[in-house]
């Protein structure tokens, strides 16, 4: 469950004046890691292999995995930091509080903070610092354009009832762009993964009843505005189709983790909107978006509809997908990964920084012990599954015997296995 005090004052103020040191300390105290061991936590507890470990020709090397509950993971699958390299992921904006990994995964390439993690936390500051957002781990494989489909939603935005998504700023945006452009006439549809086809008042607790009211209040009539989504997405493939059909997708967040789904967006070659000072104490001097794929704008509604309309208008100037691919993938995430680690550069034949994926030692390793190409485990859309993604603890123990089955490692086998609750598979 998420630990720390939640940086609301961060969601709706982007002008915040403060010294840095105490910015980064405030945006930093909140985290959605699995720190707390429960029947809950060992149901719903994930592991991610980004590179799995190898036996080829005589020589064995270690693989790289990464999960919110890393610390649980390694203390009740101590094999798990022998096979492999281990990174915690705090799945925000802040540095993971794990002590037993290897790495911790930071959300941007920002030295300055770096650094003052390191100054203000010496239990940890020899940890690897990874730039997780940064590099990203969107499949562009799967997330892409699909071939003849009709870009038949004008306005796509992905945002749960809560107060960091900003709903209400998009609400006042898409009332001052009807009033602007009258001839213009657009819909947004939003996904929030309620059931609208009951009364609000049923399902909607208390917080998301007063995003709901301000919104209403706002637009009056919503639904002459807003297309909302039924229910929940099933995971990646139906995304795809949402965001494959939209001309733009919008997200009016100022703060939190890095993503708001724009990465899958940007691969599915629909250009992005959002808040030029989303993320701006932690980012440093990453672009809020890459250049080339969609729009940014300032803190106000009327900037926003404007953004959204130069957006819709100009649709032929962006190339999202182009311009993501150039910064962040798959493959890059790899290289990413793998060039943290000192490791390597001594224990990986043919080390070349960067171009990992190009590696035919990998590559040949790949094939003889998991029977797939480089590529394949790097991209393919069902790897995500056993044994390169595990959820719950049960699996994770499977997938842990399986590699250590595979590829024969030089460490001591894995203990008796224990008995814990299924998995709890949550909707995406």
């Amino acid at each position: 469950m998420p630990v720390g005090a939640v940086p609301n004052e961060y969601f709706l103020n982007p002008s915040i004046e403060k010294p840095m040191e105490e910015i980064y300390a405030e945006t930093n105290a909140f985290s959605c890691e699995l720190l707390e061991e429960s029947q809950r936590t060992y149901q719903e507890i994930e592991l991610y292999v980004v590179l799995p470990p190898l036996h080829y020709d005589g020589k064995w090397i270690k693989g790289i995995w990464f999960s919110p509950g890393a610390d649980i993971i390694l203390k009740h699958f101590p094999q798990a930091g022998e096979m492999f390299h281990t990174i915690a992921d705090s799945q925000w904006c802040s540095y993971p509080k794990a002590q037993r990994t290897d790495a911790l995964f930071s959300q941007y390439n920002n030295p300055a903070r770096d650094q003052w993690f390191r100054h203000t936390t010496p239990d940890r500051s020899q940890k690897i610092l990874i730039p997780k957002g940064s590099a990203d781990y969107v499949n562009e494989r799967l997330f892409t354009p699909i071939p003849g489909q009709e870009r038949d939603i004008d306005l796509l935005c992905v945002a749960r009832l809560d107060v960091a998504r900003n709903l209400p700023l998009l609400a006042q945006a898409l009332k001052i762009y009807r009033q602007k452009y009258p001839a213009k006439k657009i819909m947004l549809t939003l996904i929030t993964g309620q059931p609208w086809d009951f009364n609000p008042h049923q399902f909607l607790s208390e917080p998301e009843m007063m995003i709901l009211r301000e919104i209403e209040s706002i637009l009056i009539h919503p639904r002459d505005y807003i297309h909302f989504v039924k229910g929940y997405l099933y995971y990646e493939n139906e995304f795809r189709q949402h965001f494959a059909r939209a001309k733009a997708y919008i997200t009016a967040s100022l703060f939190g983790w890095k993503g708001q789904r724009m990465p899958e967006a940007m691969c599915c070659n629909t250009p992005v909107i959002c808040l030029k000072d989303y993320n701006r104490f932690v980012r440093g001097e990453e672009p809020a978006l890459p250049e080339g794929a969609g729009k940014m704008a300032a803190y106000h509604p009327e900037a926003l509809a404007d953004a959204i309309y130069d957006v819709l208008e100009n649709q032929d100037t962006f190339h999202p997908r182009q311009a993501y691919l150039k910064q962040g993938s798959r493959q890059h995430f790899l290289n990413t990964c793998i060039d943290a680690f000192p490791y390597y550069e001594k224990a990986l034949p043919d080390y070349t920084p960067g171009k990992h994926h190009q590696n035919y030692w990998l590559d040949a390793a790949m094939q003889q012990t998991y029977q797939m190409s480089l590529y394949e485990m790097v991209t393919h859309q069902d790897l995500w599954k056993k044994p390169f993604r595990a959820q719950g603890m049960q699996a994770i123990d499977e997938t842990l015997r399986t590699f250590h089955e595979r590829c024969r490692p030089p460490v001591a086998p894995s203990p008796p296995p224990k008995e814990y609750p299924p998995a709890r598979v949550e909707a995406r």
